[in-house]
């Protein structure tokens, strides 16, 4: 049986209220937020699976495609694409989202009767009617996995594949401040469960379509140096995509090599979404608090990893947030 980390009575408590909600419920609506990522793909997934397996209807939604490293994930093919369901659902799970509204508002609120709000950034709303927000944990993976741990859940070696991608996409391999002994803890115990770390390695982060090499090359080129080194910054446009017969799904792991300059404490890629729309993620070394620097364009995250967007040109977006990062960093 896999053994959750110690929780607190008040976490048990809505544990225990999440897993009522379960099982008095029969139709289930699962998302998380724009643009998914790792943890957020991997934690619905695996829900998905623990509750089609308790013999819950379920259905998954995305507003936006999958980022090219999370196709091969097993179940990926059972998310449905779409902007809008008109269904009503006895139970909606809404996963890593500040508000409903940031998962695309696939549904609105009415359309179920029960809302549970699972996430761990830092800046939240309880909008559901149960809410567990824990801004200690690594990854809502952490979480997923130790509620249903505390359910007596025996998971499937897919459902730990799931959690083992929101572990190490949301830490960076393990690599970032929010590595802590739990989140370790939670890794060894889906190695227990059968999870392959290098097939894993290999499926996320050492495979990557000649598009995806293409875009990079080009994105790398335009990679620019301020305030003595300490920032590094690149910058996608939409040309870029084209001429590299690629798309957005492809450059999930891009700003990373913003870091990888000697001396740069933050990293930041610029993303066109449209002319006049720039997605900001930003990346730092641990005394470095971009989560402020989002929070500023009404973004947010972590303190070492956070994002927003922007509206404007390219070029104004840029100098903004240059102007924001001189005042913190000076």
């Amino acid at each position: 049986m896999s053994m959750p980390i110690k929780m607190k009575p008040s976490e048990i408590k809505i544990f225990n209220a999440i897993e009522r909600a379960f099982h008095s419920s029969k139709t289930f609506f699962i998302a998380g937020h724009l643009k998914p990522d790792g943890d957020t793909i991997g934690c619905g997934l695996a829900l998905h699976s623990a509750l089609t397996r308790m013999g819950k209807s379920v259905e998954m939604y995305s507003r936006d495609p999958l980022p090219a490293t999370l196709k091969s994930l097993k179940g990926s093919e059972q998310i449905i694409f779409a902007e809008k369901t008109n269904k009503n659902y006895d139970c909606a799970i809404i996963l890593e989202c500040s508000g409903i509204e940031r998962m695309g508002d696939i549904i609105a609120a009415p359309q179920a009767k029960v809302i549970i709000n699972i996430d761990h950034h830092a800046h939240y709303n309880n909008f559901g009617n149960i809410n567990f927000i824990n801004p200690r944990a690594s990854s809502t993976a952490e979480i997923i996995y130790n509620m249903l741990s505390h359910f007596k859940h025996r998971f499937t070696i897919d459902e730990a594949e799931h959690l083992w991608a929101g572990l190490v996409t949301d830490t960076g391999m393990f690599q970032q401040t929010n590595t802590t002994p739990e989140c370790l803890h939670v890794a060894a115990e889906l190695v227990k469960i059968g999870v392959k770390p290098n097939e894993m390695f290999q499926m996320i982060y050492s495979s990557k379509p000649l598009s995806s090499l293409n875009l990079l090359g080009l994105s790398l080129q335009t990679m620019q140096l301020a305030f003595g080194g300490a920032v590094a910054y690149i910058r996608l446009e939409q040309a870029m995509y084209k001429a590299a017969n690629s798309d957005v799904t492809e450059a999930e792991d891009f700003i990373n090599y913003t870091m990888l300059v000697p001396g740069v404490k933050v990293g930041i890629l610029f993303r066109e979404e449209n002319p006049n729309s720039i997605k900001v993620s930003f990346r730092s070394r641990s005394a470095y608090d971009v989560n402020a620097i989002a929070r500023q364009f009404d973004g947010g995250g972590h303190k070492n990893a956070a994002g927003c967007t922007i509206a404007g040109s390219m070029n104004a977006v840029i100098s903004q947030v240059i102007a924001q990062l001189s005042l913190a960093l000076s």
